[in-house]
């Protein structure tokens, strides 16, 4: 069905057809929205571009899972950024999820990670600096799905 209505080109969709005085075929379909992605109106539901560009390519995604973009940037839906993820997996790549935190009761920063759902202790640190190369470690042995650019 995408096929039909848009084309794609290094990461954009375009109208194939005209959609009406604003969605002409040619022009690039959907907009930004605040939350970083890309959205288009199909059939009057709004529909993430980048799952419409995957599937142009792979087909229906499968029940439950979720598309991810590698680089983590939100707009960039190049064909090669995006992959199938699991929820867990998509939630890997939060950068904002320090994997410590200080505990009062040693003084002494705590390292954490989440394995299948489950929090695993990686020790107690003296300085933050420590216990975030801690969860990172963690991070690149156990969320192998994480991007290589998330450690940069």
């Amino acid at each position: 069905m995408f096929n039909e209505l848009f084309n794609y080109k290094d990461g954009n969709l375009y109208w194939a057809v005209n959609k009406g005085s604003r969605a002409m075929a040619g022009s690039r379909a959907g907009t930004h929205h605040r939350d970083g992605y890309r959205h288009v109106k199909v059939d009057g539901k709004q529909i993430l571009v980048h799952r419409i560009i995957y599937e142009m390519h792979h087909g229906p995604i499968p029940e439950g899972m979720q598309i991810d973009h590698s680089n983590g940037v939100r707009d960039d839906n190049r064909i090669e950024n995006l992959r199938v993820v699991t929820n867990a997996e998509n939630h890997q790549n939060r950068r904002d999820a320090n994997g410590f935190h200080f505990n009062k009761r040693n003084g002494k920063f705590q390292a954490y990670i989440k394995l299948d759902g489950k929090q695993v202790h990686l020790g107690y640190h003296e300085t933050p600096v420590d216990a975030r190369a801690a969860y990172l470690r963690a991070k690149r042995e156990y969320h192998t799905s994480t991007p290589k650019e998330y450690y940069l």
